[in-house]
């Protein structure tokens, strides 16, 4: 089973990033958000980054193991 990590685009501009259900943290920048998401996905491989834009796309980021 792989987890899903995913990036949330929010109304205000920033980014909320979660772990399946599990909020993980907020950032005001997208780089930011990838990166802290990307160290955390690296290390619960198998593991995919999605990034959810607030016009509703889906864009896949990263796939690890």
């Amino acid at each position: 089973m792989a987890y899903l990590f995913r990036i949330f685009e929010q109304e205000d501009g920033s980014w909320s990033c979660r772990r399946g259900r599990d909020d993980l943290d907020r950032f005001g920048d997208l780089g930011d958000a990838l990166t802290h998401t990307v160290d955390i996905a690296s290390e619960d491989a198998p593991s995919e980054v999605f990034v959810h834009l607030v016009d509703g796309r889906v864009q896949p980021f990263a796939t690890f193991g």
